[in-house]
């Protein structure tokens, strides 16, 4: 039936015991339909957690699990760029490595180096934006706007062989459980993850806490070509999707004798990892 209408009203109107009739008309009143009776079954409760079960093996969520990291090239040399790069350099030259350090990207091409990797220190960007709510959004801006022009220099059309940028966070991401402490840096790691999936294979995103033993691993982690990971007391956490734990039981309602047009039951909940 096509009246061309593009919504319809509907009028429910009990009439006995579990019957129901229906008026349906478009918005001008005008009548589209009609239903004399209709019977209304009451839902039965008494398996609505097995129902939900029958369809939990297809449910998956998100988590960070532990994720190996590779053995780095001892001969792959590394330019750390930022502010003030001195506490990541030095943790990069404990494994061995040839490290060197500028204050800003576009240092690079003038000193005429081509490193083999690139790491982009943005781990000052809490420091930054710590404060009053106006200079925190201040820095924000323009923790970014820095990140853009340094992605851009480096996997912008002069740059067609760049090395590797790694981006290196501190509080930026966070794993369950814990919280973001750094926002300025967050929105430079969500920018660069835009720019990672244009860029496969160029961009790599480290988030790190204070760890000695965190500060030695984004070669590690570069090596073993994990894009996104989250450092933490020198263990190294990836991304995957996994089996969501099963939803928590719940009481089912109780059937009721009262209207005979019963709502709809209420929607199973999203399973979480505890009850």
């Amino acid at each position: 039936m096509d009246t061309g209408a593009g919504s319809l009203r509907v009028r429910v109107t009990p009439t006995v015991s579990d019957t129901v009739s229906l008026l349906i008309a478009d918005l001008s009143g005008a009548p589209v339909a009609s239903v004399d009776s209709l019977v209304i079954r009451a839902a039965d409760y008494t398996d609505v957690g097995g129902a939900a079960r029958g369809r939990h093996d297809s449910l998956y969520g998100f988590a960070r699990t532990r994720v190996p990291v590779g053995a780095p090239d001892q001969a792959t040399r590394w330019a750390v760029v930022g502010t003030d790069p001195v506490v990541a350099a030095t943790g990069l030259r404990s494994t061995g490595l040839t490290v060197d350090e500028y204050a800003d990207v576009t240092a690079l091409p003038a000193s005429g180096d081509r490193p083999g990797a690139v790491l982009l220190d943005r781990t000052n960007a809490r420091s930054e934006a710590s404060g009053a709510r106006e200079d925190a959004d201040a820095a924000t801006h323009t923790a970014t706007a820095d990140a853009l022009a340094d992605v851009r220099d480096r996997l912008g059309a002069e740059h067609p062989a760049a090395a590797p940028l790694v981006l290196l966070t501190g509080g930026a991401a966070a794993l369950d459980g814990d919280d973001v402490t750094d926002p300025a840096g967050a929105a430079v790691r969500g920018l660069l993850r835009s720019a990672q999936s244009e860029n496969p294979d160029r961009v790599v995103l480290v988030d790190i806490d204070d760890h000695p033993a965190s500060l030695r691993l984004p070669p590690a982690v570069l090596a073993g070509g994990e894009p996104q990971v989250l450092l933490r007391e020198g263990e190294a956490y990836g991304g995957r999707l996994v089996r969501a734990p099963p939803p928590c039981p719940t009481a089912a309602p109780r059937p009721s004798s009262g209207p005979k047009v019963r709502p709809s039951p209420p929607a199973t909940p999203v399973p979480s990892a505890g009850c």
